[in-house]
């Protein structure tokens, strides 16, 4: 909360600040950041509060799943060559043995032959930690104004 003087609120006037930064995860909004907003966004509405929401970020961040980032294969086209690109990335059996049993579908695989070997195709990485896709800008888009500075690379048009 923050408390303001205007012109027109000479007395003041409180209102609620939201604010992601770009140093935190690139300024995007996850689930728990989400739910955070909705929160405060009821509490500015019972309130009677101006609610602001300010905002540096990069649009959208796509995290990392950590559990399978050092443990994938490459199934090369042409082994001799990997310039000549590749046909799927995999992981051991052992491996998906062994997240399973940590709980949940974090990797999604097939089995397959590579090479003559027994291993698991990654068909989908879906990750075990929460928030790995984020979002920033669409939160924009809710509001009613929005100020942006000219020459970046994304225009967002909002329309009240």
């Amino acid at each position: 909360m923050v408390v303001i003087e205007t012109p027109q609120f000479s007395n003041s006037r409180r209102i609620i600040v939201i604010a992601n930064n770009i140093t935190f995860k690139i300024g995007t909004f996850g689930l728990a950041s989400d739910n955070f907003f909705d929160r405060v966004t009821e509490l500015s509405r019972k309130l009677g509060m101006l609610r602001m929401y300010l905002s540096a970020n990069s649009v959208s961040w796509l995290g990392i799943a950590d559990e399978v980032t050092d443990q994938f294969w490459t199934a090369w086209s042409k082994p001799e060559n990997p310039n000549k690109g590749f046909k799927f990335l995999y992981l051991t059996h052992d491996l998906v043995k062994r997240l399973k049993e940590k709980g949940g579908e974090s990797v999604i695989t097939e089995a397959v032959k590579e090479q003559g070997q027994a291993v698991r195709q990654i068909k989908a990485v879906i990750g075990s930690q929460d928030d790995l896709v984020r979002i920033g800008a669409y939160l924009v888009q809710l509001g009613q104004r929005a100020v942006q500075v000219e020459g970046q690379p994304i225009i967002l048009k909002v329309v009240p």
